[in-house]
């Protein structure tokens, strides 16, 4: 008797995953949520006092948040990420990019936003950011409201999306926040002053931010803790997306680690 062997199957390649989930490879930019912390330097572990969130940049970058809105200043040539005065917390902005550049090291199918508010004069971004390697992953030039899918970021290695409430006179590389996002308004006290109505920027723009923390007049983990449960953050959520008809790319939350913020932002992602 003759045994003829078989050569096994070959083994299918694993469908890549952008941000996570395979879905997310094709949407574009403006299509997709992203999980996004307000203040995202100031935080408990680092010492900061009136601290927006228990840990810091690489425990978020762990837990899923890929938008990160960050506060950056200069003092005498020095570049940090600070909020109102450096005096309650600072962290060198180079060791900030250093956190995100070892990440994106080891997660090449991921994305990030750096949303800034910008307390220095944006042409200086170019010596902020200076030839630290992150530099190669930026997204270096507008496009206008036709945003790349994140499979396409990834492939043309631009996985920093870099924007700017300030951009006058900035390198091509910082994208004017307010020609291409909209937001809700942020100061809100108590979860009764949420509201779905755009505050700044153009409601024709492409990306919509919704801001959803509250500051009365400091960020408060127990007031985070109500506001970011799924049975506050998802009916707002949704809300908000039937009455503008798209989803909420950034939703932006105090205190990451508590509530349900991912789950909802993995359930506004579905297909």
């Amino acid at each position: 008797m003759i045994f003829i062997a078989c050569a096994p199957d070959a083994a299918e390649t694993p469908a890549r995953k952008c941000n996570g989930f395979e879905a997310l490879c094709p949407k574009k930019l403006h299509e997709t949520v992203f999980a996004t912390t307000h203040n995202a330097m100031s935080n408990k572990a680092d010492g900061w006092a009136a601290y927006n969130h228990f840990y810091g940049i690489p425990d978020q970058l762990s837990e899923g948040f890929r938008g990160f809105m960050l506060d950056i200043y200069e003092d005498e040539g020095n570049f940090k990420l600070c909020h109102g005065s450096c005096i309650a917390g600072e962290i060198a902005f180079a060791d900030a990019l250093d956190h995100f550049e070892d990440f994106l090291s080891e997660h090449p199918n991921e994305v990030l936003v750096f949303l800034f508010q910008t307390e220095m004069e944006p042409a200086r971004f170019e010596d902020a950011f200076g030839e630290h390697p992150i530099t190669q992953r930026l997204l270096r030039e507008s496009p206008g409201n036709a945003w790349p899918s994140l499979g396409a970021l990834i492939d043309a290695g631009e996985r920093v999306v870099v924007l700017s409430d300030r951009s006058e006179n900035a390198p091509p590389f910082v994208l004017d926040m307010w020609a291409h996002a909209v937001d809700v308004d942020y100061r809100a006290e108590r979860a009764a002053d949420f509201s779905c109505a755009f505050f700044r920027g153009d409601p024709e723009n492409a990306l919509f931010i919704l801001n959803h923390f509250i500051t009365n007049p400091l960020p408060n983990e127990t007031a985070a803790a109500e506001v970011n449960a799924y049975e506050v953050l998802m009916p707002r959520a949704t809300q908000c997306q039937t009455e503008h008809n798209r989803v909420p790319n950034f939703v932006t939350v105090d205190f990451f680690s508590l509530g349900d913020t991912m789950r909802v932002v993995e359930e506004l992602n579905q297909p």
